[in-house]
């Protein structure tokens, strides 16, 4: 991949793909929220929306589930635009479906939808296999898009949250080998340090000091190996690669499990959609 000319030219490219990607995944992803018994809606996590053949999922972190369980909480997700929420905001819709997940280090969870939940979200994108990469690859850039808790704000007077939604785009980084509960042949890392952040217009950006919240995200890569980095962008290339599912703060890494990890998922524990899946992704994953 070739080197930008200019610190300029990088931020006009970013800026392209941020006005390419920022309305696909305002509709694709969804804050979950948590509701203990007796209290009111909290942030828990995020989610993508995803439909395959006649069947809709909502693919999420392993431990956004299993924390749920744990803790007794109710999950709901939301229907509406994202990026409108002084217009039009979120609907709280109740989680309900069968739950697809891995309880080893690949950490997603897949829920299948049930008809009624599909139909209370009528204003959300159920991402396709055309939109959608089994493995992220190095060189490269993505895009991480989620919901930090700390980021959330609470309006008393509706009694409503207002879900503050991260996108950060972010290099890859191969320096996990030793980290924590990471393992090469499922995740990526990508780079979040904190001193080379920017804005869009060149200004120094920041991030949460936690990014609780974010689990479940959805990583997408907007450019590949080989792919040059002037303008024009080719954003047919656009593909979600993966499911964020830590963050490491010591070094401010990013884990995410490449999104095989939901084919295998479903091509196990949904044999009537192997067939689907072969025809699309080939018998590889």
């Amino acid at each position: 991949m070739s080197n930008p000319n200019s610190a300029d030219q990088f931020r006009k490219l970013c800026e392209q793909m941020n006005e390419t990607i920022r309305p696909i995944v305002r509709r694709s992803v969804t804050p979950i929220g948590a509701i203990p018994k007796g209290g009111q809606t909290m942030q828990f996590g995020t989610g993508t929306f995803f439909s395959l053949g006649e069947s809709s999922f909502l693919v999420t972190a392993g431990h956004v589930w299993t924390k749920a369980q744990k803790y007794g909480f109710e999950l709901c997700i939301f229907d509406g635009d994202a990026g409108r929420l002084d217009e039009s905001p979120l609907t709280e819709v109740s989680l309900d479906g069968q739950i697809h997940f891995t309880k080893d280090v690949a950490d997603v969870a897949v829920i299948e939808l049930d008809r009624k939940t599909v139909e209370r979200l009528p204003n959300r994108h159920f991402l396709r296999l055309q939109e959608v990469s089994l493995k992220a690859e190095s060189p490269g850039w993505c895009w991480v898009y989620g919901f930090p808790q700390s980021m959330t704000e609470f309006h008393p007077q509706s009694a409503t949250l207002r879900f503050n939604e991260l996108m950060l785009g972010a290099q890859f980084s191969s320096e996990g080998q030793y980290l924590e509960n990471y393992d090469g042949t499922k995740h990526f890392l990508l780079d979040a340090r904190r001193d080379s952040l920017e804005r869009a217009d060149g200004s120094p950006g920041t991030l949460p000091d936690e990014l609780n919240g974010i689990s479940g995200g959805s990583i997408w890569q907007a450019l590949w190996p080989g792919q040059s980095l002037e303008l024009p962008w080719d954003s047919s290339k656009l593909r979600i690669v993966g499911v964020q599912t830590s963050y490491y703060a010591d070094s401010s890494l990013i884990r995410a499990t490449h999104w095989g990890a939901i084919a295998h998922i479903l091509y196990r524990r949904k044999p009537e959609l192997r067939s689907i899946l072969e025809f699309h992704l080939g018998r590889a994953f």
